[in-house]
C-alpha cells in the first residue's frame, strides 16, 4: 500500500515539473477512479487478511442460511458489498481509434484466422484489433507477451476467442483488462504471475462467455480478491492436485469464487495451496460447486432460488436495423418461496445463420445480427420457466418500384391496388415497411396497404417510401382519376381496336352510354364486328384476353382462359364467347356501378343459337370428314336440326354418305372404326370390330351397318348429352 501511495505522490510531483510528459502517459479518468477504488480495496483487504489470519485456527463451515456476515448471498446480490463492481468497471468498447497499425503486429494466419504472436514495440496500453487485413483475430499465441513489464492496460476486441499458454504470464504491471467480446478458453498460465491484475480485469475476461480455464491460468495473481464464473463455464481443467497446478494457486488475497451454473466440471481443486478457510465457494445447492467444496473441505455458501421464480425480459421483440448490428435484452430472475431450488437460464437460437447470442450470465443477453432475416430466442430456467424473444434483422433494399410504373389510371369511386415490387440485397431479408402518402388526400385516398380510391376527377401525386431498418428508398406515382364510363369506352378502343381512341369518338360513345341511348353490350358488339377489329386477326388466346380486359377490366385468370378456349375448340363461334362476356354477372355488376345499361347481344347465325347442336355438327365434321367446319356448312347443318328438318341420325347420315366421305375410299375395317368413333365416342373393341366387318363381308351394305350404329343405345346417349334427338 505504501508503494502505491508513493507512486501517486510521484505522479503528482512529475505533473508539476513536466505537465506534457505526465499527461502523455497518465491514465484516463475512468482509470484514475479505478485506481483510487483499488487503493481503498487494498487497505480493506489488508485488514481482512489480518482478521482471517487470527481466525485461521478455528476453521468452520458457513451456512448461507444462518450466516450474519456480509458474505451472505442470494441470486440478486451474490457479491459482498465491499467487492468491486465487476459489471460496470470495464469500458464497453475500447478506443478503436488508437489501435496500432497492422504492420506493427507479429502474427500468423491459418484458415483465414489471425493468431497474434507479439508486437514490435513496447507500449503501456495494447489494443488487440478485431481483425487484420480483413481477417478476424481469434487467438493470442503461447508466450506472445510473456514477461512484458511495460504493459499496463490490455484491450481485447470481440473476435478473440482463445488466449493460449503463458500469453501474458509475468506481465507484472498489467492491471487493467477491457473486453468487448466472447473469450471461450484461457490456457495454462495465460495470466500467471500478474500481481497487479485486478478483480475487475479478471472478471471482464470471464464474464462474456468463458467455457474452459486451464491449470495455473491465474496463479500468483496476488491482487485478486473475488472471481465470478458465468453460467457458460464448462470446465476448470487441471491435471493433478499439485500445488503448481491450481488455477488460483498463490492468489493469497482471494476471498471468494462464485459459480453461477449447476454443472461446471471441476476435476481438481483450483485453490490448491490456499488455506481451506480463506476462500468461500459460492454456488447453487446440489451443484457441482457444492460437491467440489465438500470434497476438498472448502467453505460453501448457497444461493437462494425458487421453483416459483419468474424469468423476466425487458422486451420480447427486438429489431436490428442492419446486418452486423447489435442489440441487447436485459433479463432478471425473481425469487419465489422455495430457497432450495437452484436457478439457471439457458438460451437457444432458432436460426444461428441469422443471429448469434451471448450472455454475461447475470442480467444481459447480447444479440449480434449476422444476416438479414428473423429468428427466435428461447430462454428456459432450470425450473421450466420460458420466455421467447423475436428478433428481426433488417436488410438493405436493392430496388423499389410500383408494378405498372409511375403512371396509373383509376376509376372514380373505385378501389385500385398498387403493388410494390421490392428486391432486397439479401433475399431472406424481412419485407420492408411501406408507407403511402397522397399529396391531395381530399382528391385521392390511400390506405396502409396501398389501396387508392379517387374522390373526384383529378391527377394526384402519390409518394411511397420503403423502409428496412436504417435503409430507405422512395418512389413517386402520378394517379389519374377518370370517369368509369369514359374508361370503358377507352378500353373498347384500346383492347378491341388496338389503339387510343380519338377525343371525338370517346366523347360520342360516352354520351350515348351515359344517357342510356345505347347499351353496353350493343356498343361493344359494334366494335367487335367492325372491319378494323377483324383486320387485327387475333389468335384465340389474344381474343379472349381482350374480352377480359374490355368487359371485366382485369387480366384473364388461368382457369377462365382455358375454359373459354375449350368453348372455341368445341366449334362455337367467337361471337358466342363474346355473348358470354357481355351478359356475364361480372359485367352486369360493372354496368350497374358505372350507371349504364348492360343490354343483350343479338346473335342471328344458326351456329350461335344452340351450343349442343353446334358441338354435335362440329363433331361430325371432325370425325367423318377429318376437318374443321366451314362457317357456311356449319350454319346450314345447325339450321337443319334447329328447324326440325333433320334428326341427329339424318344429319349423321348426310356426313357418312356424302361425296366427300365416300371419296376417302375407306376399307371395311376403317369404315367400321369410323362409325365407332362417330356413334359410340370410342375406339372399336376387337370383338365388335370383327363382327361388323364379317357382316359386310357376308354381303350386307354399309347402310345396313350404319343403321345398326345410328340406332344403338350408345348413340342415343350421345345425342342426349347434346340436347338433341
Amino acid at each position: 500500500m505504501i508503494k502505491k501511495i508513493t507512486g501517486l505522490i510521484l505522479i503528482a510531483f512529475l505533473a508539476i515539473l513536466s505537465p506534457m510528459s505526465v499527461l502523455a502517459n497518465a491514465p484516463d479518468d475512468d482509470s484514475m477512479i479505478e485506481s483510487e477504488s483499488d487503493l481503498k480495496d487494498i487497505t480493506d483487504d489488508t485488514q481482512n487478511n489480518a482478521e482471517t489470519e487470527s481466525d485461521s485456527s478455528s476453521e468452520t463451515s458457513t451456512d448461507i442460511e444462518n450466516s450474519s456476515t456480509e458474505n451472505e448471498a442470494n441470486i440478486e446480490n451474490s457479491a459482498d458489498k465491499d467487492e468491486p463492481d465487476i459489471e460496470n468497471s470495464a469500458e464497453e468498447d475500447p478506443n478503436i481509434e488508437n489501435a496500432p497499425d497492422p504492420s506493427e503486429w507479429i502474427y500468423t494466419e491459418n484458415n483465414g484466422q489471425i493468431t497474434i504472436k507479439g508486437f514490435k514495440r513496447s507500449v503501456t496500453t495494447l489494443s488487440i484489433p478485431a481483425s487484420i487485413n480483413g481477417k478476424p483475430v481469434t487467438q493470442i499465441a503461447s508466450g506472445a507477451f510473456k514477461n512484458d513489464t511495460t504493459l499496463e492496460t490490455l484491450n481485447l476486441y470481440s473476435s478473440v476467442l482463445e488466449i493460449n499458454k503463458e500469453a501474458f504470464s509475468g506481465c507484472s504491471y498489467l492491471r487493467t483488462v477491457n473486453v468487448s467480446g466472447y473469450i471461450k478458453k484461457i490456457h495454462e498460465r495465460a495470466f500467471s504471475d500478474c500481481p497487479s491484475l485486478t478483480d475487475a480485469s479478471i472478471n471482464n475476461l470471464l464474464k462474456y462467455g468463458i467455457e474452459e480455464i486451464r491449470a495455473s491460468a491465474f496463479a500468483n495473481c496476488t491482487s485478486i480478491t473475488y472471481v465470478r464464473f458465468p453460467r457458460t463455464l464448462k470446465t476448470l481443467q487441471m491435471y493433478s492436485n499439485s500445488t503448481s497446478d491450481g488455477i488460483f494457486t498463490g492468489c493469497t488475497n482471494l476471498r471468494k469464487i462464485s459459480f453461477t451454473n449447476l454443472t461446471a466440471n471441476i476435476n481438481y481443486d483450483p485453490l490448491i495451496g490456499l488455506p481451506k478457510s480463506s476462500v468461500v465457494i459460492e454456488g447453487f445447492k446440489d451443484s457441482t460447486a457444492q460437491a467440489y467444496a465438500n470434497r476438498y473441505g472448502r467453505t460453501f455458501s448457497s444461493y437462494k432460488g425458487s421453483a416459483n421464480a419468474t424469468l423476466s425480459i425487458s422486451t420480447d421483440n427486438v429489431e436490428i436495423v442492419r446486418p452486423n448490428g447489435y442489440a441487447n435484452v436485459q433479463y432478471s430472475i425473481a425469487s419465489g418461496s422455495n430457497p432450495d431450488v437452484a436457478l439457471d437460464v439457458s438460451w437457444i437460437v432458432s436460426d444461428s445463420n441469422i443471429i448469434s447470442i451471448s450472455s454475461n450470465n447475470l442480467d444481459q443477453l447480447d444479440i449480434h445480427a449476422k444476416k438479414a432475416g428473423t429468428a427466435d430466442i428461447l430462454g428456459t430456467t432450470t425450473t421450466g420457466k420460458h420466455v421467447k424473444i423475436h428478433v428481426t434483422v433488417y436488410g438493405e433494399i436493392l430496388s423499389f418500384s410500383i408494378k405498372g410504373g409511375t403512371d396509373h389510371t383509376v376509376l372514380l369511386g373505385e378501389n385500385y391496388q398498387l403493388i410494390p415490387e421490392i428486391q432486397m440485397v439479401d433475399p431472406d431479408a424481412p419485407a420492408p415497411t411501406i408507407s403511402w402518402h397522397s399529396v391531395q388526400s381530399d382528391l385521392l385516398s390511400v390506405d396502409q396497404n396501398g389501396v387508392v380510391c379517387g374522390k373526384d376527377i383529378a391527377q394526384v401525386t402519390l409518394q411511397i417510401t420503403a423502409t428496412s431498418g436504417v435503409f430507405s428508398k422512395y418512389y413517386t406515382c402520378t394517379i389519374k382519376i377518370i370517369d368509369p364510363v369514359e374508361a370503358f369506352v377507352g378500353r373498347l378502343y384500346q383492347e378491341i381496336l388496338g389503339r387510343v381512341g380519338d377525343a371525338q369518338g370517346i366523347n360520342s360513345w360516352y354520351y350515348v352510354l351515359k344517357s342510356g341511348k345505347e347499351q353496353g353490350a350493343k356498343v361493344a358488339q359494334g366494335f367487335i364486328e367492325s372491319p378494323e377489329f377483324k383486320a387485327r386477326n387475333l389468335s384465340d388466346d389474344d381474343y379472349i384476353k381482350a374480352l377480359y380486359r374490355t368487359f371485366l377490366n382485369r387480366e384473364a385468370d388461368a382457369s377462365g382462359l382455358a375454359s373459354w378456349k375449350n368453348v372455341l375448340n368445341s366449334g362455337l363461334s367467337r361471337m358466342h364467347v363474346f355473348k358470354g362476356f357481355a351478359e356475364s354477372p361480372e359485367f352486369t355488376e360493372i354496368c350497374a356501378r358505372y350507371g349504364i345499361i348492360r343490354g343483350y347481344t343479338n346473335l342471328t347465325a344458326p351456329m350461335d343459337q344452340n351450343e349442343g347442336v353446334t358441338k354435335f355438327i362440329v363433331r361430325n365434321y371432325r370425325l367423318c370428314l377429318g376437318r374443321e367446319a366451314d362457317e357456311a356448312g356449319l350454319n346450314a347443318w345447325c339450321s337443319q336440326i334447329l328447324t326440325g328438318k333433320n334428326t341427329a341420325k339424318e344429319a349423321a347420315a348426310g356426313f357418312v354418305f356424302s361425296t366427300e366421305f365416300k371419296n376417302k375410299n375407306l376399307s371395311d375395317t376403317e369404315y367400321v372404326k369410323t362409325l365407332y368413333r362417330v356413334f359410340m365416342d370410342r375406339e372399336a373393341d376387337t370383338a365388335g370390330l370383327n363382327a361388323w366387318v364379317n357382316v359386310l363381308r357376308k354381303g350386307q351394305s354399309r347402310e345396313h351397318v350404319f343403321n345398326g350404329f345410328a340406332d344403338s343405345q350408345e348413340f342415343k346417349q350421345i345425342c342426349a348429352s347434346y340436347g338433341i334427338k
